[in-house]
């Protein structure tokens, strides 16, 4: 509803929607409209992004996906990302 009443890609349309959430959370979320990305975010709640030859991967902890990957990007509280298999972004929910 967000991205059609404001006319936003899926990742703004996820910023503004996490504007409207409280508390603690890891969200991953897949939009059919761009299904080779990966959006997340992350606050007071454990979630990491690893990163491999032609994948990347979101996990809870470097444990779970240590023979898959042993380089990982550390997410801090506040943090959203727009990942897919070869690239990601990271920013602030705020930009």
């Amino acid at each position: 509803k967000i991205a059609r009443e404001k006319n936003l890609d899926g990742f703004s349309a996820f910023k503004e929607a996490l504007k409207l959430v409280k508390g603690s959370y890891a969200f991953l979320l897949v939009d059919n409209t761009e299904p080779d990305h990966v959006f997340i975010a992350k606050n007071k709640s454990p979630m990491m992004l690893g990163l491999g030859d032609g994948f990347n991967i979101i996990a809870s902890d470097a444990i779970s996906v240590l023979d898959q990957t042993k380089t990982f990007v550390d997410l801090q509280d506040g943090d959203v990302g727009d990942i897919t298999k070869d690239s990601y972004t990271i920013e602030t929910v705020d930009g």
